[in-house]
């Protein structure tokens, strides 16, 4: 009896139907994929930029402390202290962006 019952739902499937949904999943996903490539792509050019920037500054540091210093001890006090500064000012940063998150995040639950 459920056999019956179950080759009389199988009779009743449209194919074409099933083909498009198929299609257009395929398209869906299609789409997805390139969205997927298109912001990674953004994001790899960001990340690089910020590399390319915290070089940058190693490099400021380290030839400041060339000109500022002539032993190498001292060159690497300078380099820590140069780069400590420059973690602190980013944790600050990072600090005050979340704070006005946080406030931005109970100005509109409030209404």
């Amino acid at each position: 009896m459920i056999l019956l019952f179950c080759l009389g739902l199988a009779k009743d499937i449209n194919l074409a139907h099933v083909k498009d949904d198929i299609d257009r999943l395929n398209g869906d996903l299609t789409s997805a994929a390139d969205n997927l490539k298109e912001k990674t792509n953004e994001n790899s050019g960001k990340i690089r930029r910020v590399f390319n920037a915290v070089y940058a500054s190693n490099l400021i540091c380290y030839y400041s402390s060339v000109f500022v210093f002539a032993s190498t001890s001292n060159i690497n006090v300078q380099m820590s202290l140069c780069r400590r500064s420059a973690l602190i000012t980013v944790a600050v940063v990072m600090l005050l962006i979340s704070i006005l998150g946080l406030c931005m995040y109970y100005y509109t639950e409030l209404y």
